[in-house]
């Protein structure tokens, strides 16, 4: 009985794919985690129980970091600046996140839209400071800084390590240039 649990909660897994099944139920009610706790297998137990937090983490990051994105994008500054104070750490939001839409990071967005105050607390935060969109332009945020005029974001860019005016663009054209 034992090996059987064993097998049918991994099998109920790879039937469900590993995201979905600590949600899953045989016809008794019970889960794979069930199946495996209680058949003492202590290793499946914990692999279950992680694949169900990893998905939770996983969850949470994306919806965050897409509220972020969304609010960058509307030019929602103070509510931007406010989740990224809120909701900062690898578990919790990725700044780099794309702007599936726009092809634009937020530190993009902040930059165009003239908000040192997001700027800044991206870079404060560890936001990749020199990443291109994926537009067919290729920009990075001193593209947009320097082409909106914002030179105090232009200056905040570039007092970070990563920044560079040698970044070029996809006709070859530096931020000013």
């Amino acid at each position: 009985l034992e090996s059987q649990n064993k097998s049918l909660a991994l099998w109920m897994c790879k039937q469900s794919g590993a995201d979905e099944c600590v949600h899953m139920v045989n016809v008794e009610g019970l889960s794979p985690y069930d199946l495996a706790r209680n058949s003492g297998q202590i290793e499946v137990s914990t692999v279950l129980l992680q694949i169900a937090e990893n998905k939770k983490v996983n969850d949470a990051i994306k919806f965050n970091s897409e509220r972020l994105l969304s609010e960058c994008a509307k030019g929602h500054w103070a509510a931007a600046n406010m989740l990224m104070k809120t909701f900062t750490g690898p578990k919790v939001m990725d700044l780099d996140w794309l702007h599936v839409e726009s092809g634009k990071h937020a530190i993009h967005f902040c930059s165009e839209g003239g908000s040192i105050e997001c700027v800044s607390t991206l870079i404060a935060l560890g936001a990749e400071t020199n990443a291109f969109d994926s537009t067919a332009m290729k920009l990075t945020a001193l593209h947009y800084a320097c082409a909106g005029g914002h030179l105090d974001i232009a200056d905040a860019l570039l007092s970070h390590d990563d920044a560079t005016l040698d970044a070029e663009d996809q006709a070859g054209f530096t931020p000013v240039f």
